[in-house]
């Protein structure tokens, strides 16, 4: 007994996306004086607008549609980034090498070895 189809395949509502292209229009001019990234990479953009502000300031849309905005148009939320891509330093492993290879001399003629973590001090005015 073979079950059949009720709908048709690609049946029921379109996202909201779709049938209303000027929502894209709508969104970057919104957000246009509110978007920030890195220079160095174009495609690491993000905005500091929240979501209730987009919806006040003209993209009147529930929340999850103003959710999926942000992805379509690549913004990527804002955090804390820990190391900026493509920042690291070419000589930053060389630099631990060679405190791996001194402390490894050191362990080999039986003494201790004592590890601190030391940051440089500025004088600031």
């Amino acid at each position: 007994m073979a079950l059949s189809r009720i709908r048709r395949p690609d049946g029921g509502r379109k996202p909201i996306l779709e049938p209303h292209p000027e929502l894209d229009d709508i969104f970057l001019q919104v957000i246009h004086d509110h978007t920030a990234g890195l220079p160095t990479d174009a495609k690491v953009k993000w905005t500091n607008q929240s979501r209730p502000g987009l919806a006040e300031e003209g993209v009147s849309v529930s929340l999850p549609v103003i959710d999926q905005l942000p992805e379509k148009h690549d913004f990527c939320k804002r955090k804390a980034f820990k190391t900026i891509p493509g920042s690291q330093h070419p000589d930053r492993d060389a630099r631990f090498q060679n405190i791996h290879g001194l402390i490894q001399e050191v362990l080999t003629t039986g003494r201790p070895v004592l590890s601190m973590d030391v940051k440089k001090k500025e004088l600031i005015g």
